[in-house]
């Protein structure tokens, strides 16, 4: 029950997971989330970095996709620049929003890899479904209340998976 909120593998950045990163995973689309994963929190739109990245990854012949809790408007505006399929008030960590997803680019959910910051939804989502699931550190760690809070019920998980990670060398 527990092992749907253990990522697969964290990193500190979306931006450390190149093509060939994913390409061990054996996936065929990345999904991302937009804030705190590729942009800071409340960025209105895509920069610089955020659109050479989803770039690459088109380019490398990956179907790329965003699954945003935000309203319809915001993660239109910022994925319009960046061009690709997303879904809003996706409602993570519910698998809706994921079987869209792969029923759009006629994928199954094992060949998909879900990026996010927040283990509550984006990783149990995936987990959920039976796609890879890939942490990132928040790009903003100074976050409000609640976002806090949801931090501190994720640290033992995150723990559980550096002590799983130990085992594994030894």
């Amino acid at each position: 029950m527990f092992s749907q909120f253990i990522p697969d593998i964290i990193i500190d950045s979306v931006y450390n997971a190149d093509a060939e990163f994913y390409r061990d995973f054996g996936s065929k689309c990345i999904i991302l989330d937009i804030d705190n994963t590729l942009v800071s929190d409340g960025t209105s739109d895509p920069d610089e970095r955020a659109k050479r990245y989803v770039d690459d990854l088109k380019a490398n012949g990956f179907f790329v996709a965003i699954a945003s809790n935000n309203s319809k408007e915001r993660a239109e505006r910022f994925c319009r620049e960046l061009d690709v399929f997303f879904t809003f008030k996706s409602g993570k960590p519910k698998r809706r929003s994921l079987i869209q997803i792969a029923a759009y680019f006629g994928i199954k959910p094992n060949e998909i890899t879900v990026v996010g910051d927040q283990i509550l939804t984006d990783i149990l989502m995936a987990k959920r479904c039976g796609a890879h699931a890939v942490l990132v550190k928040p790009i903003n760690p100074y976050e409000n209340g609640l976002f806090y809070i949801k931090r501190l019920i994720e640290k033992p998980f995150i723990r559980k998976y550096y002590r799983q990670k130990r085992k594994v060398r030894q």
